[in-house]
């Protein structure tokens, strides 16, 4: 009795081709790995950038300007504060777009106005304005 292999139906794998494969993506995750860290470490050399910009402008509008008596500097910081709660009782704040997808329970304490539909439209009804037929 005479074994044979039929080589016709068997499956065999190249493995040259399949390690080339996997070292090709391996490189390619290795390429993307360094990119992401490479973004990343700029990010965060851009973030401590703008934190020291900023402590250094909160720095000199914190400060009393030269030439100016602190009884001046004080009434002035007081009139600002004064005009800033004008502004704020006056402002109202209308949320739109996909950020309105959330409840109306969780937005109601960020917005004023809540716009679920065509923007311009809403507007118009919300100033009183007369409505425009869409072309």
């Amino acid at each position: 009795m005479n074994f044979t292999i039929n080589l016709a139906t068997r499956t065999y794998l190249d493995h040259r081709v399949i390690n080339r494969v996997a070292y090709s993506s391996i490189a390619l995750l290795l390429v993307l790995a360094a990119w992401n860290i490479y973004r990343v470490s700029s990010a965060m050399g851009e973030q401590s950038r703008l934190s020291s910009e900023i402590a250094a402008i909160e720095g000199r509008l914190s400060a009393k300007p030269g030439g100016i008596s602190d009884s001046d500097f004080t009434r002035q910081k007081g009139r600002v504060r004064y005009y800033n709660t004008i502004i704020e009782r006056k402002s109202k704040i209308i949320l739109g777009g996909y950020g309105t997808v959330v409840k109306d329970d969780i937005l109601e304490p960020y917005a004023d106005y809540i716009c679920r539909e065509e923007g311009v439209a809403f507007m118009r009804r919300l100033l009183g304005e007369t409505e425009i037929p869409m072309p």
